[in-house]
């Protein structure tokens, strides 16, 4: 699967839409998976975010950097919940997402039930980038992810179908696309602590304990 992991904006391998679909299966592991709508850069636009108990929310998109230790919290647009099958703890399970927006209205469909549908007419001049989301400390992974141009006036246009959970080369294939957007960044390559120390003399040998 695709593993995005503390990203203020990983840019979705496509071109500026200003309407779509995207529909994807993924699992939030750690924290919210959030997807940037209208969008020109990181702290841009809007955030669509989902957490594992299935809970949704629209908010504007916080504006924050690494090694910042969580987002700011930003206006929320709208928000609704699905009911969550019963888990292991720790555990996560695939769920089917599809967002849909024509300009005015942004929809959000969680396993077949629409839970938002937001009047939100955007601008003339607005941004239409779309990217992916993680705040700090937090993962989620996409097993599928497909993208359609839905510019009215002309056909549905598909602009990438995605199938990273495949045991073949086209897993790969979808992959190596994605590695030229930016780095991926785990929870653990976080700093944890940081320290100045005044040293009197020359350093021969250093050891960290933690």
């Amino acid at each position: 699967s695709l593993r995005v992991a503390g990203s203020p904006f990983l840019p979705l391998p496509s071109p500026p839409l200003r309407t779509f679909r995207l529909e994807a299966r993924l699992r939030p592991e750690m924290g919210r998976a959030g997807l940037l709508l209208r969008s020109s850069g990181a702290g841009t636009g809007l955030l669509l975010e989902m957490a594992a108990t299935g809970e949704v929310v629209l908010r504007r998109a916080p504006k924050w950097e690494i090694p910042f230790p969580a987002t700011p919290d930003t206006e929320i647009l709208a928000s609704a919940s699905a009911s969550v099958q019963a888990q292991e703890p720790g555990t996560g399970f695939w769920r089917n997402l599809m967002v849909t927006d024509d300009g005015r209205t942004i929809r959000a469909v969680l396993d077949g039930f629409e839970l938002l549908a937001v009047e939100e007419p955007a601008a003339a001049d607005e941004a239409s980038v779309l990217a992916l989301h993680q705040g700090p400390r937090s993962q989620a992974g996409y097993a599928a992810m497909q993208l359609t141009d839905t510019t009215p006036g002309r056909p549905e246009a598909l602009v990438f179908d995605h199938r990273f959970d495949t045991e073949n080369d086209q897993g790969l294939s979808c992959l190596a696309q994605w590695s030229r957007t930016t780095a991926h960044r785990q929870p653990d390559e976080w700093t944890l602590f940081r320290a100045a120390l005044q040293l009197s003399g020359t350093v021969r040998r250093a050891r960290l304990y933690v």
